[in-house]
């Protein structure tokens, strides 16, 4: 995924919305300066429907 170069910085617990994906949060264990990891908190419910 592509994200804008501004999340690099994101603090541990710090919590966004990916758009069409969910909400997302910084782990606290894995990440590293500069280099975030990522876990979904939310997933967004699709209201899609083909016809």
């Amino acid at each position: 995924a592509k994200l804008e170069p501004s999340l690099k910085s994101a603090a541990p617990g710090e919590s966004f919305q990916f758009i069409r994906n969910g909400y997302f949060c910084v782990d606290s264990k894995d990440s590293t300066e500069g280099n975030p990891v990522w876990n979904r908190v939310v997933s967004l419910k699709s209201s899609y429907k083909p016809s």
